[in-house]
């Protein structure tokens, strides 16, 4: 016979599976993604809420714009948090050399929104779609920042991609 506690307990592990698998609550810190997220460090991170659906099933594609979780691509242990800024078939010019990347097939270009204090596609290049986690949605805390975050394209991209595959083009996951 399981104790009634025992039984309480377990009847929860379905949800909570559910839930770490559907979506998350992350911590984010650091100066990357300044001014979105972090605005005021004084408080040390921003918590968001991070859905994890739509990139395991292939629901919906990235698109440029979208703020994403990520494996770090020399680091797999560690998760980063940058916003898209292009996918496959577009042009991007890196910000420290004039080199010109076409982004491949099933690859994206990741950056910071605080490129002085960002490590992103501009240092280790073009991206997996593979090594996306989930896309964050919104702040939750701390309550005064607590805003959705939606697909936003920073203007000070624009002048970088010199060629966009297709205008409102989705990346696809290889």
């Amino acid at each position: 016979m399981i104790p009634k506690r025992a039984r309480s307990v377990l009847s929860w592990l379905p949800v909570f599976v559910a839930v770490c698998d559907f979506g998350s609550i992350r911590k984010v810190s650091g100066y990357s993604m300044q001014p979105t997220l972090n605005g005021d460090l004084g408080n040390g991170a921003d918590f968001v809420a991070m859905e994890k659906v739509s990139v395991r099933f292939g629901w919906r594609d990235p698109e440029r714009g979208d703020i994403l979780a990520l494996r770090h691509p020399r680091d797999p242990k560690k998760i980063i948090v940058k916003r898209l800024i292009a996918i496959q078939g577009d042009i991007v010019q890196g910000v420290e050399s004039a080199e010109a990347h076409r982004i491949p097939e099933g690859h994206g270009w990741f950056e910071g929104d605080n490129l002085r204090k960002s490590s992103d596609s501009n240092s280790f290049g073009p991206v997996s779609l593979g090594l996306v986690e989930g896309r964050v949605l919104a702040i939750v805390w701390p309550w005064h920042r607590a805003t959705g975050l939606g697909n936003e394209e920073n203007p000070s991209y624009e002048d970088r991609i010199t060629y966009r595959c297709r205008k409102n083009s989705k990346a696809s996951k290889a």
